[in-house]
């Protein structure tokens, strides 16, 4: 019986990127991240830890995308499933362009494209639409943010971005951290170029609008969560002052009866008033005010904007009938003497 002729390795490139011009083997199939657990790990932030494998077939070699973020590249073009290689393919995950020198294998030729694509085609002059995308303000906010989730949120700008230039048949030439670059009418030109950019802009705008309402919906959630945490807290805090007082009050009937509680300084009749008069979003805020925050410190610490702020100030003075601020933090205080912070 005849064995099987040994499977010939298929050979790739790293054309730039940190593994710039080094040569991998590869026999039977590659896992390419940045991550541990990869069979070639590359130093890519915008690679994923597990971003793709590129494997030999019956057929050839192929590339399969490992449900990365930013997707999987070929010849210019995000896949969707396994591909196909031949010589002189680039493939490109990241930042990372990757160039196939041979496929391996006995009797595999390298095949041909139906279509040009950045490696094949001609030289020629014809005009291009380019489309640059990024995100305004991304640097002070890596500065805020811890890096992964710094990361996170410009994965979703990105990927958000491709889907909109894919759309319109853009295609993605680099990525930049916080943003893309992309051609219209390369490697095939069409009347409608110019227009198709324009339309692929004007969609990115509005997804990462829709992606920032959806981000902001969160937070708030998030925000009001806390603060529901903080006022539960704070109610806790007041049942037990209640329950103490009326402890000591049942202790001394015959005194409270007499009007005397033991020393024990009666609850301020104002506090009921000061209810009744304020809203509960004007009363949090003259608790604010009492604690000596600005309008902007109030302003951060309730998720709105400093005009609302100033709106509530305004009604809390009027209604106080307080001449200023000072004026209706001492009211404040005199109100709600005896009561647990």
């Amino acid at each position: 019986m005849r064995e099987a002729p040994a499977r010939e390795a298929a050979v790739v490139s790293i054309v730039d990127g940190a593994e710039g011009a080094r040569r991998i083997l590869v026999a039977g199939h590659l896992t390419l991240g940045r991550g541990d657990d990869a069979g070639l790990v590359i130093d890519d932030p915008e690679m994923s830890r597990t971003h793709a494998v590129i494997g030999q077939t019956p057929d050839g070699l192929e590339v399969r995308d490992l449900s990365s973020l930013n997707g999987t590249w070929v010849n210019g073009e995000r896949i969707g499933g396994p591909t196909a290689l031949v010589p002189g393919d680039i493939v490109k995950i990241g930042k990372t362009r990757i160039e196939v020198l041979a496929v391996g294998g006995p009797g595999l030729a390298p095949g041909a494209r139906s279509s040009p694509t950045p490696v094949e085609a001609e030289d020629e002059v014809r005009p291009v639409s380019v489309l640059f995308a990024d995100v305004v303000g991304s640097t002070p906010l890596a500065e805020r943010l811890e890096p992964g989730d710094y990361a996170a949120l410009m994965g979703g700008c990105v990927d958000r971005m491709c889907r909109a230039v894919e759309q319109f048949g853009g295609v993605i030439d680099a990525y930049m951290g916080d943003g893309i670059a992309a051609f219209f009418g390369f490697p095939a030109a069409t009347e409608d170029d110019a227009d198709r950019a324009a339309s692929a802009a004007l969609s990115v705008v509005e997804a990462l609008e829709a992606y920032a309402e959806g981000l902001a919906q969160v937070f708030e959630r998030a925000v009001l969560r806390g603060r529901l945490r903080g006022h539960r807290s704070e109610l806790r805090g007041a049942v037990d002052w209640m329950n103490a007082r009326l402890s000591r009050l049942s202790e001394a009937p015959a005194a409270a009866a007499n009007g005397d509680a033991g020393g024990m300084p009666a609850m301020p009749v104002e506090v009921a008033e000061l209810d009744e008069l304020l809203t509960p979003r004007e009363l949090e805020v003259l608790r604010l005010m009492a604690r000596g925050n600005t309008n902007l410190a109030i302003a951060k610490a309730l998720v709105v904007a400093e005009g609302t702020v100033k709106y509530h100030v305004k009604n809390v003075l009027r209604k106080l009938r307080a001449a200023n601020r000072a004026d209706a933090v001492a009211r404040y205080e005199r109100m709600t003497a005896g009561l647990p912070e």
